[in-house]
């Protein structure tokens, strides 16, 4: 096969929607992706191009040929413009000794020109183990059998401040007992990673677990926002935390809608808030591994606000082999369809704080412990969520719910204007999804729960 192709007919759907998402954003600025655009070189790659070309002597009339040599010759402040193609991994491209770091102020970005449609497709196992600092990838698509971008990949490596944006991924199988995404934060030495404006594509929900849209295993500070997922087993993956404190991690304004999962984690002071789960779970513990750090059993002291669950279940689960684990979150404000799971195999305190909340109008709001209970029952053997209510939302789009804005709560709905700060509870529907162009929260507010 040749090493470069037009689009296949299977992804023209996906690119025509993503060339449109593109056009429709292209004046947005993203302060941490566009710092230093301009402050190197103007690179180019075609199919039609040539790697000995020197970067001195790179421009659009003389563009690389080959993804390997734009990313093992970029310098800190170039853009290296893809012309459209498609660009396909034959081999593995390892940055560990080669290749050069951007910095705060001069990124070196990865873009697809103008608007022409650019894929990256690794389905042949090869993957981009990238251990650079300060890269972007921007506009660029892809698609993988098994990883393709690994962050972070080893203990001599770096990936600190990787950004991947406004593109869509596509993982075409599942892992098996293998750990394989799109995108996959290795280690801990994968810092502050972030992921947003993204539309992820999964082989299909009803698979093995170890297949996610973005795997991440100890990495602090990872952002993922604004983001679409769909397809997968699990959609967003935190596996062995590995270290005590995640500080700055944060899930949120993300659509999640038919998977199996929308998030499993075993994250710590993670803030998760304005998620929309759609046919798609959030299992806080489970599955998610243990802690590698001998005293941490993961899945602890999470901020959980503000999220909408349709026909979607939040789980908070512990287990032995895990020293319990899931204990100590924050579940706040948040509207839920199903049944909220608190710890349902074992009799423990897990010290989860519940409040604010809108519970399902049925007999089991919340299960705890194996036991399940209305709301008022669970208020009295609780003693929380004394400001929650149990009652049936109403949302804008009715019961035909078919895009991100029908989820929100019509005015009156119960859950209106009744959250811990007077908005609505829930996810801020406005907000999620694609191409809103957020100014992140590193911290959650404080806590109205105490100890």
């Amino acid at each position: 096969m040749s090493k470069y192709s037009f689009f296949k007919p299977s992804i023209l759907l996906a690119t025509f929607n993503l060339t449109l998402f593109i056009l429709l954003t292209s004046s947005v600025v993203f302060n941490q992706a566009t710092a230093g655009y301009f402050s190197g070189n103007q690179l180019f790659v075609s199919p039609t191009g040539d790697d000995d070309v020197t970067r001195e002597n790179n421009n659009i009339d003389n563009p690389w040929l080959t993804v390997n040599k734009a990313l093992l010759t970029a310098e800190a402040g170039d853009v290296v413009n893809f012309r459209r193609a498609t660009y396909n991994i034959d081999s593995p491209i390892d940055t560990m000794f080669e290749g050069s770091n951007g910095t705060v102020n001069n990124r070196i970005t990865f873009t697809n020109y103008q608007d022409e449609i650019v894929l990256f497709s690794s389905l042949t196992g090869n993957k981009i183990s990238i251990d650079k600092k300060y890269w972007t990838f921007s506009g660029i698509n892809g698609e993988s059998n098994l990883t393709l971008f690994n962050i972070g990949q080893g203990s001599f490596g770096t990936a600190d401040n990787f950004i991947l944006e406004k593109g869509t991924m596509t993982q075409t199988e599942e892992g098996g007992a293998a750990n394989v995404s799109p995108v996959l934060f290795q280690t801990s030495g994968a810092k502050n990673g972030v992921v947003r404006n993204m539309r992820f594509i999964g082989p299909g929900k009803d698979l093995n677990e170890n297949t996610a849209g973005v795997f991440a295993f100890r990495s602090q500070g990872l952002k993922v926002l604004n983001n679409e997922f769909t397809g997968f087993p699990s959609a967003v993956f935190y596996k062995h935390p590995g270290v005590p404190n995640h500080t700055g991690i944060e899930i949120a304004y993300n659509y999640f809608h038919d998977n199996q999962a929308g998030i499993k984690s075993s994250s710590i002071f993670a803030y998760i808030h304005d998620n929309l789960f759609v046919d798609s779970s959030f299992v806080m513990g489970q599955g998610s591994g243990i802690g590698d750090d001998g005293n941490n059993a993961g899945a602890d002291n999470n901020y959980i606000s503000h999220n909408s669950f349709y026909n979607s279940e939040l789980e908070l689960v512990g287990l032995d082999g895990e020293g319990f684990g899931a204990m100590n979150n924050n579940v706040i404000n948040n509207v839920f369809t199903k049944t909220l799971k608190l710890f349902r195999y074992k009799d423990i305190d897990h010290k989860n704080k519940t409040d604010f909340n809108l519970y399902p109008l049925s007999d089991d709001a919340v299960a705890n412990n194996i036991t399940t209970y209305t709301l008022i029952q669970w208020q009295n053997f609780y003693m929380q969520d004394a400001n929650s209510i149990s009652d049936s939302a109403t949302f804008v789009g009715g019961s035909e719910l078919t895009k991100v804005t029908d989820y929100a709560l019509v005015a009156n709905s119960p859950g209106t204007n009744v959250a811990s700060e007077g908005r609505d509870m829930g996810a801020n529907i406005a907000l999620v999804g694609i191409g809103k162009n957020l100014i992140s929260t590193t911290n959650p507010p404080n806590n109205i729960i105490t100890d």
